[in-house]
């Protein structure tokens, strides 16, 4: 299967939704499926088995940081296909 799962920080630095989506991806990806991590900052090295797309969002502004991020994160869908998205968080 190829999987979205969206989150505004991929991390394991704090936050349990954060965490639980590295731990899903890793384990997705171990499964063989495709996986895509749709974020705005990730702090963890690479892994090859995932694709990682940078969402772009204003930082300024709380409420305007969360449209910007769902904006861009529905744009940046349309461009692939996906038989699930998950998101985890305001994601459109």
């Amino acid at each position: 299967m190829k999987v979205a799962l969206i989150r505004k920080e991929y991390t394991l630095s704090w936050g349990g939704a954060e965490s639980y989506v590295v731990h899903l991806s890793r384990y997705l990806a171990e499964r063989g499926h495709t996986v895509h991590v749709f974020a705005n900052t990730w702090d963890l090295p690479s892994d090859p088995r995932i694709t990682f797309h940078r969402v772009p969002m204003l930082a300024f502004y709380s409420p305007l940081k969360n449209l910007t991020f769902a904006f861009a994160t529905k744009r940046l869908l349309k461009k692939e296909q996906f038989d699930i998205v998950n998101g985890f968080s305001q994601a459109y």
